[in-house]
């Protein structure tokens, strides 16, 4: 059987089993579906090495991160989506198992999309798409768009940084689109005004469990209620103070 190079447009003998082959013309790499060579595209790098660290301290400063980033090592990788273009819209779905969640609803900013040859990208990490056509297919979520037969399905390589930083003292992911710029944290801290909205909201349950504790003790052992009460307000005071120390520590 023989199938058509998307790249050079020569001829190309394939087997019924072959996923992925070298074309013995211009020995760029083929990805066959469903007994059809699948055009290879990916989008221009466009955001350079040394920008990234700008980009990673902007975002950080959006959500209110102010600690020192140091970068400790980057990655260039090339990452494989399915792209349907559609009579409405164009549908992109992750073409390799990744284990980070944001993938699934990622959607690349609009550009012009150019043939993609692994053989160009240098020391960049490719990454091989594992998820089959059929597979991204069953799981589009709309079967009106499932069902299209003039859909285009094509390969798209992506570029991202894979960045690994040290924001204060906390080990941080970063992956940044080296065709858009855009960001994604794998692990972002959260905000100091956040955390102190989580940490006063854990000590008020904590106040308001005790409270509810010894009032429920005191009234059935003592049956003093103006004792009660006297007892409630020290060790509710103290507790709250001793807990309060424990959030302004944090």
């Amino acid at each position: 059987m023989k199938i058509e190079c998307p790249a050079c447009a020569g001829p190309v003998n394939i087997l019924p089993d072959d996923r992925y082959l070298r074309c013995e013309h211009c020995d760029s790499t083929i990805h066959v579906e469903l007994g059809e060579s699948l055009r290879h595209t990916t989008f221009k790098l466009t955001v350079p090495e040394d920008h990234l660290r700008g980009l990673i301290v902007r975002e950080l400063k959006e959500h209110e991160l102010h600690e020192p980033v140091s970068i400790r090592s980057i990655r260039l990788t090339y990452i494989p989506f399915w792209r349907f273009k559609t009579d409405r819209e164009i549908l992109y779905r992750p073409a390799a198992t990744l284990v980070e969640p944001f993938w699934d609803n990622y959607v690349p900013r609009s550009g012009e999309l150019q043939y993609f040859d692994p053989t160009a990208i240098g020391h960049a990490q490719l990454i091989d798409p594992d998820i089959y056509l059929e597979s991204a297919l069953a799981k589009l979520s709309d079967p009106e768009i499932a069902g299209q037969a003039d859909m285009e399905p094509s390969l798209v390589f992506i570029p991202f940084y894979r960045i690994e930083t040290s924001y204060g003292r906390t080990a941080v992911a970063v992956y940044v689109s080296g065709h858009s710029g855009r960001i994604f944290f794998d692990n972002l801290p959260l905000a100091p005004a956040m955390m102190m909205n989580r940490n006063l909201a854990f000590t008020a349950g904590i106040v308001f469990f005790s409270y509810t504790l010894v009032t429920y003790l005191s009234i059935r052992y003592t049956g003093n209620f103006l004792m009660v009460l006297l007892t409630n307000l020290v060790l509710t005071a103290g507790l709250y103070r001793l807990l309060m120390k424990t959030v302004i520590r944090r």
